[in-house]
């Protein structure tokens, strides 16, 4: 009996993992940012998930390399936000300034030894699409897929500045 609770359990644990994925706000909530803030719209992607090996975004400012507190995730097995590939979408209520990306392992047995890295700017009162960052097969892409995202969102184009972000190698 023991062994047949301790087996439902897991199931039960393992498929409430891999449901999870970040909720959105309305549209009209995203494209108005609270006073002395902007708001930040990303993507993420992959051709597959990894369980295993999940590879996770660091956004942080580049003036104090003060980390965001958000977990973005690129290819964990969250819910997804698309049917074409996996992917989510995140919309992020920051500071203005100068924020920067650079990516972490999922498994902490696991370093990056060699990262990438990207950099945009968001200004106060703004919201800034940064583009999709997406990975397949280890190596990273920040493609502009701004019209989609809007769509998938519900939000007006005019209402957001396209800032994709740079990728440095």
């Amino acid at each position: 009996m023991l062994k047949v609770l301790l087996v439902v359990s897991t199931i039960f644990l393992i498929q409430g993992c891999a449901s999870l994925g970040p909720d959105l706000p309305s549209a009209q909530e995203m494209v108005s940012p609270q006073a002395g803030e902007a708001n930040l719209i990303i993507s993420t992607g992959a051709l597959e998930t990894n369980l295993s090996f999940s590879t996770y975004l660091i956004l942080y400012r580049e003036d104090d390399d003060s980390v965001v507190d958000a977990y973005i995730n690129l290819d964990y097995p969250f819910k997804s936000h698309f049917t074409s590939h996996y992917g989510q979408l995140y919309y992020l209520q920051l500071q203005p300034g100068k924020y920067c990306y650079k990516f972490g392992s999922g498994n902490p047995y696991f370093t990056i030894t060699e990262n990438v890295t990207g950099c945009t700017t968001i200004d106060e009162g703004s919201v800034t699409y940064g583009g999709e960052i997406f990975i397949t097969g280890g190596y990273i892409q920040v493609n502009d897929q701004f019209t989609r995202d809007m769509e998938r969102l519900k939000i007006v184009e005019t209402s957001v500045d396209k800032r994709i972000f740079n990728i440095n190698k």
